[in-house]
């Protein structure tokens, strides 16, 4: 593995050439001469968007649960290239916060198949119904049933969800934090 990323996939073609890259210290692109090593070579981190991948295996951005993750053909491990430094935003809240006010957090698993408006209906139906102290983990519980879907309703053998859509094929962890609990009583 190279620790350069390429802009592109370099091919035999661009050895000799000046190919855009960028490496772990810059913040930017700059442009080098490729070599073929540079060719021969795959990108520790590959891929745009949402299929940005770590060694070609891991989403870069998203990996929570992942410190055993092995690398299949060199069983390199994935734990030294994941940081234990969350990005962190604040965010101040002016209104008075309920029952149904919380933050979900889920890997891509959840969020690739369920968009904000299924979680937030799904927040509000689940808090109604009521539940006591367990309804943030039946909400959790319910958002990962929903990313998941169901076998049994496929026409070709894939999971589906209740809409007809594919359900997710990936690893889904959703945790949900009701806000009103950590609120200072004024």
């Amino acid at each position: 593995f190279s620790r350069l990323q390429f802009a592109r996939k370099l091919t035999k073609d661009d050895v000799g050439k000046q190919v855009l890259y960028r490496d772990f210290y810059m913040s930017g692109w700059a442009l080098k001469e490729a070599t073929s090593e540079d060719v021969s070579l795959i990108p520790l981190i590959s891929g745009r968007g949402k299929v940005v991948r770590l060694m070609l295996t891991m989403g870069v951005a998203r990996s929570l649960g992942d410190y055993e993750l092995v690398h299949r053909s060199s069983q390199c491990s994935m734990k030294e290239f994941l940081t234990p430094q969350p990005e962190v935003r604040i965010w101040k809240c002016n209104e008075e916060l309920g029952r149904d006010d919380v933050i979900v957090m889920g890997t891509d698993g959840l969020w690739d198949v369920v968009s904000n408006k299924e979680a937030g209906e799904l927040v509000k139906k689940t808090t109604s119904e009521g539940g006591g102290e367990i309804v943030y983990t039946n909400i959790a519980k319910r958002m990962v049933e929903m990313a998941r879907g169901d076998r049994s309703t496929s026409r070709d053998g894939f999971w589906e969800k209740e809409n007809g859509k594919l359900a997710s094929g990936d690893d889904i962890s959703v945790f949900v934090i009701p806000l009103f609990k950590f609120l200072k009583p004024s």
